[in-house]
């Protein structure tokens, strides 16, 4: 199994959470695990390349897991197609309701796309298996041994690992894990949403309803079948090695909010 591990953020949430969730997966995702940096521009480049080859807690650097297969990649800037979403639909996002905010939450697509676009035309011998989704506000809190990774990954017929909600009306898309193959399509599905503007003919605007459009047709591995809750990343495989600092609270103080504190009156 061959995994590349894409994030983004924006340029504002540097200092906030994105520096440590990058640390955390320098330091503790297993050797061979490619690291795919989406960025709004060329500002934070230098500051990603340091962290990433800057030597960790056991001596080494990301680099020297090269013969091994890891390393990262920058995507510094927008596509075409991403910027062009941007700058047509940008002041149609409503100021406060999130499921309204098609501009807020299109990034990650437009990412994936192009990470997934690059890795189908390497020859198959060296691309990537599997391709994993990880949100910038989540980061590892131990290291992760490669059982543990390839173990949340979609299989056989399965075209995605996702986080489902049965208390919500959505599902949690801090972490996805897309099969190659079968995956693309499901990128391909919401990047030309994204593209056609189609998003907007829905009854929410953002990724993570989108996706659960998507992925309707398709064999999927839902890694929170039954867990109750908003925040059922804490309560997955994913919660034995990583958190999630899901809403601005749980940012502001590098924890977790639990559904108490997320919906107490």
């Amino acid at each position: 199994m061959r995994l590349w591990l894409v994030t983004t953020f924006a340029n504002a949430s540097w200092d906030v959470y994105a520096k440590t969730c990058l640390q955390s997966l320098k330091d503790n995702l297993p050797e061979g695990v490619k690291i795919c940096v989406g960025l709004d521009d060329d500002t934070l480049e230098l500051p990603v390349k340091h962290i990433l080859n800057t030597p960790s807690h056991d001596g080494k650097s990301i680099h020297e897991a090269l013969f091994h297969g890891g390393t990262y990649e920058i995507y510094p800037g927008r596509s075409q197609e991403h910027q062009n979403f941007i700058n047509q639909f940008e002041k149609r996002d409503h100021p406060t309701e999130y499921r309204l905010q098609a501009v807020r939450f299109c990034h990650k697509i437009f990412v994936l796309k192009r990470v997934m676009d690059k890795a189908m035309v390497l020859a198959e011998n060296i691309r990537p298996t599997h391709i994993i989704w990880w949100d910038a506000d989540a980061r590892l809190t131990r290291p992760v041994n490669p059982e543990e990774i390839e173990a949340l990954m979609p299989s056989g017929d399965e075209a995605v690992s996702y986080l489902g909600r049965r208390d919500w009306d959505h599902s949690e898309c801090g972490f996805m894990g897309f099969s190659l193959e079968k995956g693309k399509a499901i990128i391909d599905f919401m990047f030309s949403y994204y593209v056609q503007g189609l998003v907007f003919s829905l009854s929410q605007w953002h990724d993570s309803y989108l996706f659960d459009v998507a992925r309707k047709n398709y064999e999927c591995k839902n890694l929170s079948e039954g867990v109750p809750g908003n925040n059922v990343w804490a309560h997955t495989a994913l919660g034995e090695f990583s958190e999630h600092w899901k809403g601005e609270a749980a940012k502001a103080r590098g924890k977790p909010m639990t559904d108490e504190e997320l919906f107490k009156k």
